[in-house]
């Protein structure tokens, strides 16, 4: 194990610890019922002060969940990749390994989203169509830095050319950003639902790096 990949685990342990600490400060402190049909946040006071600065904002909502479907092309060009190698090579030998740890790691991310649609630790601060949905951790915010990071991550590896891998980059970014400011104003989520899909997010993504530098040798 390099020094990198042992960075990567202890970052990614970190990340996991503040995910956990941060399910047990919603469980245990300062919980209050202030939510839609009397649902119940912990850290009340701070989720309170944010959603009451960023009321519900359906424009944003909309725009938010319709960038939804580009993150999907993202999974779905890599997916092409191996698809295009192994129909190359006419092996399952023939598609490099990372491509391989991807379609993983996206395996597992989708498995995180449908665990916590399942396992409520609260709800929204606002009726969607009249439901009471589930909202943590932001699923958004999750898949949006799971899919980007990694993205990031195959450009800066497989594009030759400094300007297209700077520019891949740079819009990538700002199309992350977009997303994670637009999900906070529209405000469909407690604060603490996005920072929860930030740790649980990068848990994955440090994992992830940690594998990689693995298959590397």
């Amino acid at each position: 194990m390099n020094k990198k990949e042992k960075i990567y685990w202890i970052l990614a342990a970190v990340m996991l610890v503040l995910f956990g600490g941060l399910i047990l400060l919603l469980k245990g402190v300062d919980v209050a019922a202030i939510g839609p049909q009397g649902s119940k946040i912990g850290l009340s006071a701070l989720n309170g002060a944010v959603r009451d600065q960023f009321p519900f904002h359906e424009w944003w909502y909309e725009i938010t969940d319709w960038m939804s479907l580009f993150v999907l092309l993202i999974p779905a060009c890599f997916a092409l990749l191996g698809l295009w190698q192994l129909m190359k090579g006419k092996s399952l030998k023939a598609v490099d390994r990372d491509i391989y740890l991807l379609g993983g790691f996206y395996i597992v991310v989708f498995a995180a989203y449908l665990f916590f649609d399942q396992w409520v630790i609260n709800f929204r601060p606002v009726l969607i169509e009249g439901v009471l949905e589930p909202s943590f951790p932001s699923s958004h915010t999750m898949i949006f830095i799971c899919v980007m990071a990694t993205a990031i991550h195959q450009i800066s590896r497989r594009l030759a050319d400094p300007s297209l891998k700077g520019i891949g980059r740079v819009l990538l970014y700002l199309i992350l950003t977009f997303v994670l400011v637009g999900r906070i104003i529209s405000g469909v989520h407690w604060f603490t639902d996005i920072l929860g899909g930030i740790f649980l997010s990068l848990f994955f993504i440090f994992i992830y790096l940690a594998v990689d530098e693995r298959l590397k040798k």
